[in-house]
Formats: C-alpha cells, structure tokens, sequence
C-alpha cells in the first residue's frame, strides 16, 4: 500500500515537473542567482578558528570535516566559513555551457563558456611551465593532509575535460598548449610511477605512494581523448596501457574495484565505480587498442547488478543503500546514459528509474538538489560543488541519450 502511495506521488512529481530540459534550465538558473557560490561538504578547515584548534592533530581534522558534513545545520556563518566559487564549479559550468552551446548554438551559452574558461584559467596552480588545479580548501583524509595550492589529480582532470569540451565548440588553439601543460604536470609534479614494467599509475597527490583506482581509469581515458583531439601521442600509448594493466590487475573476482588496495581503502561505493565504468566505456568507444573488453563486461555487470536497488535507487555502497546521496545519484545518472551513447548498450529503464527516484527523494523543485537522504531524515543543504553541477551534467547526458521526458516506473 505504502509503495502503491510512493508511486502515485512521484508519478505527480514527474508530471508537474516536466521533462529533462525544465530541470536543466531551473538548476542552472538556481546556481546563476547564486553566482556560482555556496558552501561545501568538507570546507571546515576554511574557519581559522577550526583550522588552527585542530592544526597539529591530524584525527582532529578528519572529526572536524565529519562532524560539519553530517549536521543537518549550518553552522559555517558561526565558524566563519565563506562561501566560494570552487574550482571544480567552474570547470564543471564550463562543460555544462559548452555542450549547451553544441547542442543548440546560442550565443549567450557561447559566451558564459568564455567567461567560464578564463575564470579556470585564473585559478590553474603554476609550476614551471606545467599548470594543474587543486582543491579550495584545505583537506585531511586518511590518505592526505594537505592545504592551499597543492594540486591533485581529479580536478586537473576535471579541469582538462572542461578544457577539451571547449575547444570542441571553440577551436582555440591556446586551449592545445594548455592541454600539453597539464599533461607535463600529471608526469612532473604529480608524478607517474612504475611500480612493476607493465604496470604504471599517476599519484592522486604529491608524494602519494599508494594508487587511486577510480582516478586512473580517469586519467586514462583523459589521455585517450588529448591524443584523439590533438592527432599525435602526447601520452604514450604504453602508459596509457600500463594504467590499464593497474586497473585489470585490481579488478575483484567478481568484477568491483576497491577504492584502493591498501587496508584502508577497501570499500566499493556507487560514484567512484562510475568512474571507473565511464572511462572504459569511453576508451572502448574509441579505440580498438586497448584490451578492455572482459574488464569492462565483468566491470559493467558488477555495477548495474550490485550498485542499484530494484526500485532504481542508487546504493551508496554495494551492500548498503543509505545514504541516498546527491554526487552518487548524479554519477549513477551520467555513467548509465554514458554506457548508453558510448556502447548502445540499453540502459533506458534503469536511467528512467534512476532518475525518478533522485528526483522524488532529492529534488527541490526551486532548482536545486538536497545534499542526502538518510534512512530517517534528509539533509537538505545544497552544495553546488558536490551536487548542482554534478547533477546538471548528468542530465545534459541524459537528455542526449534519451530525448525524451521522464517516465514513471
């Protein structure tokens, strides 16, 4: 009776709702109002009170930043904490208007795609003559302690697609040096390492020693497509192969990754596993070079049985529903209408159900997505970084996938 109540909601839902365009347009409106600002899940350390209580004990940073993103309110205002235009919300809305701009060629989606490129730009991090991203703010994890300027893998890769999306609709040659640049920084200052000879794996950051597997497949498949998009191997194809090899040697008996291999990274969550599942899609697209193909079988397999519930909900984790969690919906939207565009693989039913449920449990129809939805309460905070532009991104890709409204399952 219960379930037969839900879906008569969330067929309303849908209806009043509208189809894939209205969200778009409404979420996009909703971040533009707020100039591209918010607050974020795990910027704590950015109150200085915060930063320097805890600035000597690293597990006092890590409760500090747990403790801020699980409060159901907001208590960044009393710690003094900013709001920001994060890195990653301007390569993200850089991608977001240049396929805006691809798909129906107005000019304003031309031109705040300028204004988005020239406000990376502002932000890249220089070192000699390479140039990468980093986080806002600074970041403790039981992997890393790091603050300000240090660069990472994931945004510079972020960073680079946003860049390679604006020079499909741009043709700016200054974007193909920039590309080089960053490349030069992923090998110098990030560093790749050769653990064995037909292994190999870019440091997440400086000093790493232990790889990141969902942020290899990335790195993968961003080389793939800087050496499609500039016509000659920048990258290696040997190094792009030894990643691959890294990622195969890893891959689980029954087809997950683990976030790492070392002890303390051996979960399997939804988003990061989407990661992985795009990359290889992608490569697979586009290149016959690679021998992927029972990887990325048992890989997609894994993901489509283990990561979803059967009503569509996106699990958090392959054994655990809770959270129903904004970045993990968005990613699980993008990936299946990636496995669709790039493999014609029939992901219909499952992105449509997907998409309702993100939308029933998450969606504020002032434009914007709550932060999660626990088993017994939402936290219903937004963060444009974690969860508006992910989420834009992802139905940019559905949209092109299905050209059509949502449907009720």
């Amino acid at each position: 009776m219960i379930e037969k109540y839900k879906a008569k909601v969330l067929h309303f839902l849908i209806k009043m709702i509208g189809n894939y365009k209205s969200i778009i347009e409404k979420t996009l409106n909703f971040i533009e109002k707020e100039k591209y600002s918010s607050f974020d899940p795990f910027d704590v350390l950015l109150s200085s009170f915060v930063d320097k209580l805890t600035q000597q004990n690293i597990l006092a940073r890590r409760l500090a930043i747990q403790i801020n993103r699980k409060l159901l309110f907001n208590v960044r205002p009393l710690l003094g904490i900013p709001k920001k235009v994060h890195t990653k919300i301007l390569s993200d809305m850089l991608s977001v208007y240049s396929l805006l701009y691809s798909h129906d060629n107005q000019k304003m989606h031309l031109e705040k795609a300028q204004a988005m490129y020239t406000w990376l730009m502002e932000r890249k991090i220089i070192l000699d003559e390479s140039i990468a991203w980093g986080a806002d703010f600074p970041y403790t994890t039981r992997f890393t302690n790091i603050g300000y300027e240090t660069p990472n893998l994931f945004n510079t890769l972020n960073s680079a697609n946003s860049l390679l999306d604006y020079y499909d609709i741009s043709r700016d040659v200054s974007i193909k040096k920039n590309i080089v640049r960053i490349i030069s920084s992923l090998y110098k200052d990030l560093g790749i390492v050769y653990p064995e000879d037909n292994i190999a794996w870019i440091r997440y950051y400086p000093k790493q020693t232990i790889p990141v597997l969902n942020v290899n497949a990335s790195a993968a498949s961003t080389f793939i497509r800087v050496n499609e998009t500039i016509k000659e191997d920048i990258v290696p194809q040997t190094d792009i192969t030894k990643i691959l090899a890294l990622l195969k040697s890893h891959q689980n008996p029954d087809g997950s990754w683990y976030y790492t291999s070392s002890k303390d990274g051996q979960w399997i969550d939804g988003f990061h596993s989407g990661y992985i599942i795009e990359s290889l899609a992608y490569i697979k697209s586009v290149s016959h070079t690679y021998d992927i193909d029972e990887m990325l079988i048992k890989g997609v397999n894994f993901y489509i049985n283990n990561l979803f519930s059967f009503e569509g909900i996106p699990k958090y984790y392959h054994d655990k529903l809770y959270p129903i969690e904004s970045q993990n919906c968005a990613q699980a939207i993008q990936t299946l209408a990636k496995l669709s565009l790039y493999l014609k693989i029939d992901t219909k039913d499952l992105l449509n159900k997907v998409i309702s449920r993100t939308l029933y449990y998450l969606y504020n129809p002032d434009g914007y997505f709550y932060y999660k939805r626990e088993k017994y309460f939402t936290n219903k905070q937004f963060y444009i970084r974690w969860s508006q532009t992910p989420m834009i991104l992802a139905l940019l890709y559905a949209q092109k996938c299905c050209n059509t409204q949502f449907t009720c399952v």
